[in-house]
């Protein structure tokens, strides 16, 4: 009680002029913790984006490594055979996307499709196309066939569901088997010592299948092989005695199939190209400060963390 009486004293004691110094003197203190606070963020957040540009981290990838980019990739191939069976067509879109936001650098933000088609002659056969013999029996025990898709293994039901059965994308499932292995000694020998990214020709491979995929077999299909476990895409072609006759491709890592033979008519596949200009230029000044500000929360978040679990344990 004293105390406070005392200072009530001291600070009526003081002139008008002394107030008045005492006030401004309280607020260049808190204006040169606010003036140092600033400070110290700036030069963090510069010498960030110094250290984002040398190293090309984060935000560098998200604005200058992909703001501007165009990219050429396939989608939703289709095999088949030619009325006549003298050829074997590839059908898929070729799609162009365009990354012009620095939210995500994984997602385009948009993309513009066209369709095309790849002939491979079969008369004579390619070099690029084997013959496999497979021999087919049905088991109620077997599993049922999966979805495939290429980029990608099983797709999940929510997959399936969102893009739904009559689109684009749909018409490029294949069904997916996996109780596929090769039949003999001399089979084994020849896939376990070819090089492991071909097919050797003229194999003999063994299929169990669920009664009720039979009709499956009727159009492409892919069999994960146990023991080499490669994929590899079966078209049917011909029967020959209990066997029936299927084509590959002979690279085996090929994604998608046949993709030598489409980037021979469409060589631009698989390309990247810039178009930045003016706005795309702009757009990299304006996202790469905010990109920076994001890595900067996230690390120092990440240093708080690990200091408060330091000093709790």
């Amino acid at each position: 009680m004293e105390t406070n009486n005392s200072t009530a004293k001291a600070a009526g004691a003081m002139t008008p002029g002394q107030q008045e110094d005492c006030e401004q003197g309280g607020r260049r203190k808190k204006h040169g913790c606010l003036f140092y606070v600033i400070w110290l963020f700036l030069a963090f957040f510069v010498l960030t984006m110094l250290m984002e540009i040398v190293t090309k981290g984060n935000a560098y990838k998200r604005t200058w490594g992909a703001i501007g980019k165009r990219e050429i990739v396939i989608a939703n191939p289709r095999y088949a055979l030619s009325p006549d069976r003298k050829e074997l067509v590839v059908t898929c879109e070729l799609q162009t996307q365009f990354f012009d936001s620095g939210v995500n650098p994984l997602r385009p933000s948009r993309v513009s499709s066209r369709t095309t088609e790849t002939r491979i002659p079969l008369d004579p056969m390619p070099d690029s196309v084997v013959k496999s013999f497979v021999e087919v029996s049905t088991d109620p025990a077997a599993p049922r066939a999966r979805k495939y898709t290429w980029g990608a293994w099983d797709l999940s039901p929510a997959e399936i569901a969102a893009a739904g059965g009559d689109s684009e994308a749909a018409k490029s499932w294949l069904p997916r088997f996996q109780e596929f292995s090769l039949l003999g000694h001399k089979s084994l020998f020849a896939m376990r010592f070819a090089d492991r990214e071909s097919i050797p020709d003229g194999l003999s491979y063994s299929l169990t299948i669920h009664p009720d995929d039979e009709p499956l077999l009727s159009a492409p299909f892919v069999c994960h092989e146990k023991f080499s476990h490669m994929r590899v895409l079966l078209i049917p072609y011909d029967r020959d005695g209990d066997f029936r006759v299927l084509l590959s491709p002979k690279d085996a890592s090929a994604s998608p199939a046949f993709l030598p033979e489409i980037r021979g008519e469409h060589p631009e596949i698989l390309t990247t190209s810039w178009d930045r200009g003016f706005t795309g230029f702009l757009k990299c000044l304006f996202w790469f400060p905010l990109n920076t500000i994001e890595d900067m929360f996230w690390f120092s978040a990440n240093w708080i963390l690990c200091l408060f679990i330091f000093f709790r344990i």
